[in-house]
């Protein structure tokens, strides 16, 4: 209470206290959250692990999931072969707000009151601003005494205002006001705020309200696990007035009703808990190396690009993918026209021929794949782990095996029809394991009664039926060769599918009441001898034609018996 004389008037006089500080009871730094994170990388010595100076992989795509099988965060390894998670994106980031409401008890005027305000939980998210809604009272019961010896109107006013001030806050509710009036009679004697001189009128109560706002500069106060201070002070500034001489005792009591909303944008920094970090594909022109975790190889995960992580406080690092550079081996499968054993320039491929892969890996797995080569004869086998390895041709439709190819780039033995032993390593690029063909050569000729005995199977003339004629001699690979062919209806016979060499076509049986005639020889040349065309020398794919073998009747007459043979015109 407080009493005051005047001349005419009568006011409570009020201070206004400074501004009270932040009460630290946390520490209010935002936690970064937990992070899942690894290297996508070229394992060089495939031993599951990045040991230094392993090349990194970039771009490769990781996903996160959580326990559900929820997709929650996708990436790709930066430039340095790294991939991080820190966030769960099913988590809106839309905000959201959390309210706290207090009341502030009437108390005395002009008595600051420390109200403690719970402090924004960093685990909820990212606080962004911070809004207070003050409801302010003032309530005062004035008591005046006329102390004049003439009667005065009496005029009590109720007033003021509160006052909300913390970190980066200062909100000012100014109240209504209240007005009673009272006509006072000439003093009476006694100051007892009653009788005819003096009054007591009844308490009254005046609100407001306000609101504010606290600054980004400053949301950092408000952020922590404990409490933060504001202050509260309701002022009152009722007043009484009339006549000369007034006495007034004035009483006030203030309080208020405070809200305060925290914005904040939801926390989605991962939680502890169990995940699955999977790997989206293989990086291209790699295959499949081991998983490890924190520096532990993952037995046998060659085959699985996912493993299970469990995120703790310290969060899960090393969760790394391992691979290797696929390896291919490949080559010509072509008409060796020089029949060299080698490929040359200009040299003609040859498609649709199976060339297969077997052996093993190195997870000891059988490989055994089977490629087509190509309409221009190459074939290749791609994306390949490393291991021990035989390349096997198959059969070229109308062809000859050729000379043996000599290996490739990446060595191995050569046999007739495969390259055996061939040792291929993580990226290895094996080439020119090539196979060449041999184009087959063929002699035809005839047989013929040369009717008119000039040597030469021409206008007249026909050929000889079911006689034999008598291939002999060496091929290219050193093999002895003696093959017969017997004459068709209309004499005619030949030797196909040979290879290169040296050959000798002879006829050796003349029917009776016949003898030899000319003997020709045909378009590669050769020898004449008795019976024989001798040293037909035929390269790949010769066609070597007209090697005809005469024979005359004797007498005037045609010869009989099984030599019937049909006519026949060049």
């Amino acid at each position: 209470m407080s009493l005051m004389l005047s001349q005419g008037s009568s006011q409570r006089r009020t201070r206004r206290p400074s501004l009270l500080g932040v009460e630290q009871l946390e520490d209010r730094c935002v936690p970064s959250g937990t992070t899942i994170s690894g290297y996508v990388f070229n394992d060089l010595n495939a031993n599951g692990l990045r040991d230094p100076g392993e090349p990194v992989i970039a771009n490769s795509a990781v996903s996160l999931f959580n326990a559900a099988g929820q997709l929650i965060g996708t990436t790709v390894s930066n430039a340095q072969g790294y991939y991080e998670f820190s966030q769960d994106n099913t988590i809106p980031q839309t905000p959201l707000t959390q309210t706290h409401s207090f009341t502030v008890a009437d108390r005395p005027t002009n008595s600051p009151f420390l109200q403690a305000l719970p402090q924004f939980n960093p685990a909820l998210g990212q606080l962004v601003g911070v809004d207070i809604q003050v409801l302010g009272k003032i309530t005062s019961q004035i008591r005046a005494e006329n102390l004049d010896d003439v009667g005065a109107q009496i005029t009590a006013t109720v007033q003021g205002s509160i006052q909300v001030t913390g970190a980066g806050l200062s909100v000012t509710v100014n109240t209504g006001s209240n007005h009673q009036n009272y006509q006072a009679g000439a003093y009476d004697g006694l100051t007892d705020y009653a009788g005819a001189s003096g009054v007591t009128f009844a308490p009254k109560t005046v609100t407001g309200t306000s609101q504010g706002t606290v600054s980004n500069a400053n949301l950092s106060a408000y952020v922590g696990t404990g409490t933060i201070n504001i202050t509260v002070t309701p002022i009152a500034t009722s007043s009484a007035s009339g006549g000369g001489n007034l006495q007034a005792a004035i009483s006030s009591m203030g309080g208020a009703q405070i809200v305060v909303t925290y914005r904040y944008v939801p926390n989605n920094n991962l939680k502890p808990g169990t995940y699955i970090v999977r790997q989206m594909g293989l990086p291209p022109g790699y295959i499949n190396g081991l998983l490890s975790r924190n520096g532990t190889v993952i037995p046998n995960s060659f085959d699985n690009r996912a493993m299970t992580v469990v995120l703790g406080p310290q969060g899960a690092p090393n969760n790394n993918f391992a691979h290797l550079l696929a390896a291919q081996i490949g080559g010509v499968v072509y008409i060796d026209v020089p029949n060299a054993g080698a490929i040359f320039s200009g040299a003609v491929g040859i498609g649709g021929v199976a060339v297969t892969l077997q052996g093993y890996n190195d997870r000891g797995q059988l490989v055994n794949i089977t490629r087509l080569t190509a309409a221009d004869g190459s074939y290749a086998f791609e994306n390949l782990r490393p291991g021990s390895y035989q390349i096997v041709q198959g059969a070229a439709v109308g062809m000859l095996p050729g000379k043996i190819n000599a290996p490739g780039t990446l060595g191995g033995s050569a046999q007739a029809n495969r390259f055996t032993g061939i040792q291929l390593f993580s990226g290895a690029a094996g080439a020119n394991y090539n196979f060449g063909w041999l184009k087959p050569a063929t002699i035809t000729g005839y047989v013929y009664a040369d009717q008119n005995r000039n040597g030469l199977f021409d206008e007249g003339d026909r050929g000889i039926f079911s006689t034999w004629v008598l291939l002999t001699g060496v091929d290219d690979r050193g093999v002895q060769v003696q093959r017969v062919a017997w004459t068709g209806i209309n004499g005619a016979y030949a030797f196909a599918g040979l290879r290169p060499g040296l050959y000798n076509v002879t006829h050796l049986v003349i029917p009776l009441g016949w003898r030899r005639g000319a003997i020709n020889v045909g378009s590669l040349g050769g020898n004449q001898v008795a019976s024989s065309t001798s040293s037909v020398a035929l390269a790949v794919g010769d066609f070597g034609r007209d090697y005809n073998f005469g024979i005359e009747a004797l007498g005037t007459g045609v010869g009989k018996g099984n030599f019937l043979g049909s006519w026949f015109r060049k």
